[in-house]
């Protein structure tokens, strides 16, 4: 191994998540993704999904700055259309939904997101949003000014991994949703 591999993995060793960071990060995803699918605000019995984007989706996480939070940025997408419902209706309906629960005293509205803060120098950024149409992975969401734009994060994920494979002298693969290389 030479001395620039050497530098190389010490400092992706030096940057990873620790394993603990990582498992609280996942327990409480799945305990926001659980208190979504029981006390969201939507009317009806609406499908939805809950999922990871950005970083910890593409499992580029790295630990931040000193006195940065780490953040985890998921979206929860709901299967109506967004003639049934306004922008501003469909955020806020979201929102309320974090304000009047256990996430009282850690919500607050973020750019297009709803944050949901711990007191463990991270947070999660929920973007709420609905399908462009049954024909695409984009999304439509509401954005700073409650009006409609469109986002697509799977694209960007599919995007993301095509490139990584174009490293040269490099095979990179994922397994159990890790890039290994």
């Amino acid at each position: 191994m030479s001395n620039m591999d050497k530098y190389l993995n010490m400092i992706g060793h030096n940057l990873q998540l620790l394993d603990a960071k990582f498992e609280e990060l996942n327990k409480n995803y799945k305990a926001l993704s659980s208190y979504i699918a029981n006390q969201h605000k939507l009317s009806g019995e609406e499908e939805y999904s809950i999922y990871q984007q950005g970083s910890f989706a593409i499992d580029t996480a790295i630990k931040p700055l000193k006195n940065d939070d780490f953040d985890v940025d998921v979206v929860v997408e709901f299967e109506i259309s967004k003639d049934e419902v306004g922008p501003i209706e469909f955020y806020n309906q979201l929102l309320e939904t974090f304000k009047e629960g256990r996430y009282g005293d850690l919500v607050e509205e973020y750019r297009n997101n709803i944050r949901i803060n711990y007191d463990n120098n991270y947070h999660f950024d929920i973007m709420p949003a609905i399908p462009l149409n049954n024909n695409s992975e984009s999304l439509n969401v509401p954005d700073r000014k409650k009006q409609w734009v469109i986002r697509s994060p799977k694209t960007y994920k599919e995007w993301f991994i095509i490139q990584s494979r174009k490293i040269k002298g490099y095979k990179i693969t994922i397994r159990d949703n890790k890039f290994l290389m």
